[in-house]
């Protein structure tokens, strides 16, 4: 599995939260299987390189890390969803 960062992440000085961008178009799973915990949950404290979802494209799974620490505030898509690149999958308050 690819490990891809964060890259161009926003972060907001006055709420200091990360929003944690998708960098390809795919289905985003929040757990490695249908029968696992999610990666995260609201509230799940996260450090730098955690997993944090992955996008499937063209049968290749990438994993979505985090590019610092903090905790989740806010999971922005379902599991099994297609998304877009630069779409949000998770805000991380720092």
């Amino acid at each position: 599995m690819d490990e891809t960062p964060a890259d161009g992440g926003a972060v907001t000085d006055s709420e200091r939260v990360v929003v944690v961008a998708a960098p390809l178009a795919g289905l985003c799973y929040l757990a490695e299987d249908p029968t696992s915990k999610p990666f995260v949950e609201v509230g799940t404290p996260v450090t730098r390189g955690q997993t944090l979802c992955v996008i499937e494209a063209m049968k290749v799974m990438t994993a979505i890390v985090a590019d610092s620490e903090g905790t989740v505030s806010e999971i922005c898509i379902e599991d099994g969803s297609s998304v877009e690149a630069g779409q949000c999958l998770v805000k991380v308050r720092a």
